[in-house]
Parts: C-alpha cells; structure tokens; sequence
C-alpha cells in the first residue's frame, strides 16, 4: 500500500481498496492481503483465537475492467461473490488465470 491507496469499509464485513497501481500489482497486493489474514488470524499463530478467519477477495481493476467507480465497485462485488461461492479463502478476478506464483498451489 501506499501514499496515494485508499482503504474503505463497504458493508458489515467488506472493505473497499482503490490502489493507484495496475492489474498485476493489485493482484500481488490482494494475494498478500489474503495470505496474510489466513495466516496471522488462525489458531495455530494465536491459541487464543477460536476459529480461523479467511478473506475472500473479489478484484476489479480501471480500465480493464470499467471506467467508473460505480461499475468497478459492482464488478468487484460479482467477484467477491464468486470468490466465496468458489470456497471461500481467495482472489478472484474474473476470466484472468492467476499467475503460477500467487497461486495457492504455488
């Protein structure tokens, strides 16, 4: 993240990040937010933690994806959907393969 990043609450349990960066550098900041929480926020790293806590993210990016916030922020919120629908716990950005490095298998 940096100076010019915005981070936003949108809704109960999601939140909102507008990146001054491009498609590949958001998909490293999604994976790296999503690694994270799964492995900071689970029961091995916190005996005091009772359950697990994943993040499902859904990645839409200017340009690519559309040309308006309102369109991108339905566009991520489709994705976000799918991601959780698809078993929770990763980065889903639409018919772009996920590059070998960031994959979970990876």
């Amino acid at each position: 993240m940096g100076g010019h990043d915005v981070v936003s609450r949108y809704g109960e349990e999601q939140f909102s990040l507008m990146l001054a960066k491009g498609f590949d550098s958001g998909v490293k900041v999604a994976e790296n937010i999503r690694s994270s929480i799964r492995l900071g926020c689970s029961t091995f790293a916190d005996s005091r933690i009772r359950r697990s806590v994943t993040a499902s993210i859904g990645l839409s990016t200017f340009g690519r994806d559309a040309a308006s916030a309102e369109k991108l922020l339905g566009i991520a919120a489709g994705r976000l959907n799918e991601a959780v629908s698809r078993g929770r716990n990763l980065v889903y950005k639409g018919d772009v393969d996920l590059p070998e490095e960031l994959s979970e298998s990876g």
